[in-house]
């Protein structure tokens, strides 16, 4: 079943869906310019945990998670 036939079973018209494919279309280059900044935020996050040692381990549940041994870093009170 393609994806009209879907919509159409559920009671959108073919004119509504086109519609709605149409106003998709215009924001395309909007929504890909808002996964290009997220991709980057998320290369900066990737980069400062590497560069401060922090794997998923520091996330591990525990109660005391700075001194945890688990966890390869060691707090050094600097707020980012």
């Amino acid at each position: 079943m393609k994806i009209n036939e879907m919509y159409a079973s559920l009671g959108v018209s073919a004119a509504v869906y086109e519609y709605g494919e149409k106003v998709l279309e215009g924001l395309r280059e909007r929504f890909a310019a808002i996964d290009r900044t997220a991709e980057y935020n998320q290369a900066k996050v990737l980069r400062a945990m590497h560069e401060h040692r922090i794997d998923a381990a520091c996330f591990a549940a525990t109660t005391n998670a700075i001194s945890s041994p688990i966890c390869s870093t060691e707090y050094d009170g600097r707020v980012a």
